[in-house]
């Protein structure tokens, strides 16, 4: 599955994507852990055709969190994602933490 980092505004974030034209869902890990959580559902989604996209949050994972200010809230590292997959619609699933982000969104 690709995998790679998205740079925008100063910031690195990492993530995986099954690729393919369908629909998109992207995955949001909880408070703690990573985009690792989501492993043993990327077989399901993707069997029923859907695009699995997971990404490590600021902090977590292989996405660093640089020292220093960083302004932006999760949400829109979210949307910088997006717009590096170019994303146009897509379906979230979030855990914990990442429902929040899901909300804020």
């Amino acid at each position: 599955m690709p995998e790679g980092h998205a740079a925008f505004a100063g910031r690195r974030i990492w993530y995986r994507d099954s690729g393919g034209n369908g629909v998109p869902v992207v995955f949001l890990h909880a408070g703690t852990g990573s985009s690792l959580v989501w492993e043993l559902q990327v077989p399901a989604f993707t069997a029923v055709g859907h695009r699995f996209i997971a990404y490590d949050r600021l902090g977590h994972g292989r996405s660093v969190l640089e020292p220093g200010a960083q302004p932006g809230t999760a949400a829109d590292d979210l949307e910088g994602l997006a717009r590096h997959l170019q994303l146009d619609r897509f379906h979230l699933v979030g855990t914990a933490a990442g429902g929040i982000v899901a909300l804020d969104y």
